[in-house]
């Protein structure tokens, strides 16, 4: 299967995920996951 979006999230600036995906991120996952998730339940709300 294909994913529509794909996010990327990396402290590498360089990282080639970036590349593929439609947005990036340059940071720490575990810092910006928690914002994002309450992001979308926000938004579903």
């Amino acid at each position: 299967k294909r994913a529509e979006t794909v996010v990327a999230i990396n402290n590498d600036p360089e990282a080639v995920i970036f590349e593929r995906a439609n947005f990036g991120i340059v940071a720490d996952w575990a810092v910006i996951l928690p914002a994002i998730k309450k992001a979308f339940r926000d938004r579903l709300a």
